[in-house]
């Protein structure tokens, strides 16, 4: 024992961290000034020394605004690059495409962003602020110097519209009417419409959160409509100094809500302030996800400081004891939930691009991630209803990017029309089903399936007979078909590219859905993750009828979206 901890304790292999941002896309805008100050605090820890005398070194992975990505590269720096915590994301659809992911690994996820709320993983510290802590103070205030008619803005993703019911819900309890709600795709600058139905609601006050560059069209639109802010102010939740500085005087005059702002005098932030203009250029700003990743990196060095350990599972069993004094305050890591007690603050928007504070709490607030409006059930209901809604996304199908997945899966569904109509399919198909196994044949072969060796004669009839080589001869034709099988009526694997899971598919829902009690029906799935194939993609679904009409095989087909999603540059 005493020969292993001294082992343990001479190893000088570094610490990998995974950094998980948009370096490209929309939300790089947003996300790149993230990744300085991500990168400050870990310079600032290797400088000392690092953690338990060994250096961290940053694996940094581009998210491209695209939460696919973000979902891929969570999991290779996983198991690739075994990295020991991840920080990253910013849109609530990156955060929940990177959620299962750390889960199923055990890993961790350090987010630094503000964000509706609705969600408690064990396996994520929330660095920025919940609803409570940014949204309903905010929006009190707005009421109380304002005006009393708001209307709601927001890119078109899950975060604005659950931050939206929010607001509603607040502005109903307090006998107030919302005068209007319009959403506008990430990335998109085509906001003249928006602006029109603004300027007919006639609202005392704008509550912005659209995300990413969209923002530079949306004020430079407001200005050309002559909304400037001393006529209908905007309050942002999702502006901070990076994305002012690069509006410039667009938004002089206008609020934003956030637990941080550089402008905070106390000697914590200015020498915070210091460092980073020293390390990046004294024409740099600081944000609010800025300063929460640096403290995200903090604490979770002082946890493992903290325990002699890097250890995902004994980081997250620790962290909940921390507390640091930072640029922003004294913030606390929640005993129950992994969000942290932070102070909400209002800032007025300068020329220049800095804010200046008009209204701070008196005191850390607790974080509470479901609000009190409703319960917890019900948000949970809500958030899943968009989802389902949306087709299993969390961006609204209209989005540029989810159109072109759905483009390709419409195609790939045409080419398919092909293969119900393929004579030596049809034939298998028939021939299948004169000579059906037998129950127990087929439990036989399910039960050693997994096992199989792909020389196993089984394996050989199924991966090069005649079905599978009509399959691939078509997977040829149109690569981006990852993967094609059929089985026949009863369910039994008749043919396939490469190897499945199962071999008996009609305990499926999606076989039943095809088979349809006979009468056969195309559709297609949700935009998912095929681990047999490695990609994210769209299932297509389609049964084989013969002369008669009767379905005699089903034919399942995963269509590969890996390429169309991130090269659109918008985030759903």
């Amino acid at each position: 024992m005493l020969l292993l901890t001294a082992c343990q304790n001479d190893d000088k292999t570094p610490i990998k961290v995974g950094v998980l941002h948009s370096l490209t896309g929309t939300m790089a805008i947003s996300e790149q000034p993230v990744v300085d100050a991500t990168l400050l605090a870990i310079e600032e820890i290797n400088a000392r020394g690092g953690l338990l005398g060994r250096k961290i070194v940053p694996v940094i992975v581009d998210g491209k605004s695209d939460w696919p990505t973000f979902a891929r590269e969570a999991e290779r720096l996983i198991i690739a690059e075994k990295v020991s915590a991840i920080f990253g994301c910013w849109t609530s659809a990156s955060r929940k495409s990177v959620k299962p992911v750390v889960e199923k690994h055990q890993n961790i996820l350090f987010y630094p962003v503000q964000y509706e709320g609705l969600e408690q993983s064990t396996n994520i510290i929330y660095g920025g602020q919940s609803a409570n802590q940014q949204i309903i103070p905010a929006v009190k205030w707005s009421l109380n110097h304002l005006g009393k008619r708001f209307f709601l803005v927001g890119s078109d993703y899950i975060f604005p519209y659950i931050a939206n019911a929010i607001i509603t819900d607040q502005l109903t309890a307090m006998g107030v009417k919302v005068a209007g709600e319009a959403y506008l795709p990430l990335g998109s600058s085509d906001t003249q419409p928006l602006i029109d139905i603004i300027i007919a609601a006639k609202p005392d006050v704008i509550l912005n959160t659209i995300n990413g560059d969209s923002n530079i069209a949306f004020f430079k639109a407001l200005r050309a409509a002559g909304i400037s802010s001393d006529k209908i102010p905007t309050l942002s939740f999702s502006i901070a100094e990076p994305e002012a500085q690069q509006l410039g005087g667009l938004i002089a005059g206008d609020y934003a809500s956030w637990s941080y702002f550089q402008t905070i005098d106390s000697p914590e932030n200015s020498a915070f302030v210091s460092r980073f203009k020293a390390r990046y250029g004294n024409q740099r700003v600081i944000s609010d996800p800025m300063q929460a990743a640096y403290t995200n990196v903090m604490i979770w060095a002082d946890t493992v400081s903290a325990i002699d350990s890097s250890t995902p599972v004994s980081v997250l069993s620790n962290i909940k004891h921390q507390h640091r004094n930072t640029a922003t305050g004294i913030v606390y890591q929640d005993q129950m939930n992994n969000h942290r007690w932070k102070r909400s603050r209002i800032g007025k928007a300068r020329a220049d691009g800095q804010f200046d504070i008009v209204w701070q709490s008196e005191h850390p607030i607790e974080p509470v991630p479901y609000p009190l409006y409703r319960t917890n059930n019900h948000w949970r209901a809500v958030e899943r209803a968009y989802y389902d809604a949306w087709g299993g996304n969390w961006q609204h199908p209209g989005s540029a990017q989810i159109q072109s997945a759905l483009q390709a899966a419409a195609e790939a569904k045409r080419t398919l029309a092909l293969m119900q109509k393929n004579d030596t399919l049809i034939l298998a198909a028939v021939e299948a089903s004169l000579k059906r196994s037998t129950d127990d044949e087929i439990r036989a072969i399910e039960g050693s399936w997994k096992s199989l060796p792909v020389n196993a004669p089984i394996m050989l009839e199924l991966l090069t007979g005649r079905s599978a080589q009509v399959l691939k001869q078509f997977q040829q034709q149109h690569p981006r078909l990852s993967e094609i099988f059929i089985t026949d009526a009863h369910g039994l694997m008749l043919g396939m590219t490469s190897k499945t899971s199962d071999f008996y598919q009609a305990d499926e829902q999606w076989w039943s859905d095809t088979y349809s009690g006979g009468a056969g029906e195309t559709w297609q799935g949700q935009i998912e993750f095929d681990e047999s194939s490695g990609t994210w993609g769209i299932p297509l679904y389609l049964p084989v009828k013969a002369g008669d009409g009767k379905v005699i095989a089903i034919i399942k087909a995963f269509v590969d979206i890996g390429d169309l999603i991130p090269s659109t540059g918008a985030t759903p």
